[in-house]
């Protein structure tokens, strides 16, 4: 069964884990129906998270919505992205270490839903020691980011029934 499969998060375990990409969003490597399913991915403008947005993009036909701490940085993968599809993906700042930058990011994709719902939400954004980085900080993005990330995008994917909240990176 895949991560989008016929289970559902149950009520208890809204988060509930599920295996990844493979029937993401409908037929391998076509759009299966009309309206893409939109993805949102933290951590989505370099390595793993980057790779899996052009995965989601091109072989699911998703729409994606990119997290990104780093507008910079965020508006360099965008251009990547873009080379598969520039009507299916936004740049999302987040930083997961920061309530207000997660609940601002997740009003953002609230807005661009128009009523719509998100069908998962991918916490991929991770940190480590070095560079400068306190253990504080890593303990902020690796453990706490992903609740935040999940408290605040849960109401935006609940109404779809099919998405989980998942991931982790780091």
């Amino acid at each position: 069964s895949s991560w989008f499969g016929s289970s559902q998060a149950s009520a208890s375990d809204p988060c509930d884990s599920r295996c990844m990409f493979s029937g993401c969003c409908g037929a391998e490597g076509a759009m299966a129906e009309a309206a893409p399913r939109r993805v949102f991915v933290t951590g989505g403008n370099a390595g793993i998270g980057l790779a899996l947005c052009k995965q989601l993009m091109a072989d699911h036909g998703c729409y994606v919505y990119m997290g990104s701490r780093s507008r910079d940085r965020g508006e360099a993968a965008l251009e990547e992205l873009r080379q598969i599809d520039d009507k299916r993906v936004e740049l999302v700042q987040i930083d997961t270490s920061s309530d207000d930058s997660v609940a601002s990011a997740a009003e953002a994709v609230k807005a661009s839903l128009s009523g719509g719902s998100l069908f998962a939400v991918v916490n991929n954004a991770g940190t480590g020691l070095g560079h400068g980085t306190k253990g504080a900080e890593v303990i902020s993005v690796n453990l706490y980011g992903p609740k935040r990330v999940c408290e605040a995008f849960l109401p935006l994917i609940a109404k779809t029934g099919g998405g989980g909240v998942e991931g982790g990176s780091g």
